[in-house]
């Protein structure tokens, strides 16, 4: 399995051999940050509202997966969980198990919705996606205190400031520092399920491309 970072919350996930792939939450419009390319076969959405993002209307054509439910798609299965609900919008995030890996994907998630069945939901997650960046999401202190609570293998940070960035956000600098690592960015996460052999959590940085 290969992750790369397109920044803000959105990521793509893509099996081995390019079988199957995946898209989390698209930028918004007015992020600053330019529109992923890449076509893949599902397009994760927190709120379920994609006239906010970088070209909503061609990524309607996709298989899109916008609230609580679970999901079947070419032997990789998607639960999703409602974090909350503001208006007729219900924020939403997710369970991705595919190759054996549990990846488990926060989405804008804040302090007062880290609940109970919240955490439990995520308890076997090899993979955790945590916002760190704060402004209406986990800040570092925050987001290092549901990575001790759900344990997993690798955490990856998102929602946190980089160039070109339009919207305020805190630093990489500072979650690393609460959660006391030393990690350095990468380009991409290159994972099989037999190498998540390591006892304590790896936070796993990424660099937006």
């Amino acid at each position: 399995m290969t992750i790369e970072w397109r920044g803000e919350g959105c990521f793509e996930i893509r099996e081995t051999g390019d079988r199957f792939s995946i898209l989390t939450e698209l930028p918004s419009r007015d992020s600053g940050l330019s529109a992923p390319r890449t076509k893949t076969d599902v397009l994760l959405s927190i709120w379920g509202d994609l006239e906010d993002t970088l070209f909503g209307k061609e990524d309607k054509s996709r298989f899109v997966i916008s609230g609580p439910g679970e999901f079947e798609i070419k032997e990789t299965f998607i639960k999703g969980i409602k974090l909350s609900k503001e208006g007729s919008l219900i924020k939403s995030a997710y369970l991705i198990s595919t190759e054996e890996i549990k990846i488990g994907y926060l989405g804008e998630i804040n302090k007062k919705e880290i609940k109970p069945e919240v955490v439990g939901f995520f308890e076997e997650a090899d993979i955790l996606m945590v916002p760190i960046g704060g402004n209406g999401m986990l800040d570092a202190e925050s987001a290092t205190e549901i990575i001790n609570q759900i344990e997993p293998k690798i955490a990856i940070p998102m929602y946190f400031k980089i160039p070109n960035l339009k919207r305020r956000a805190d630093s990489l600098e500072t979650f690393l520092k609460e959660i006391g690592s030393n990690s350095k960015s990468q380009d991409k996460l290159l994972i099989k399920k037999k190498d998540l052999n390591f006892e304590e959590t790896r936070v796993f940085p990424l660099l937006a491309i």
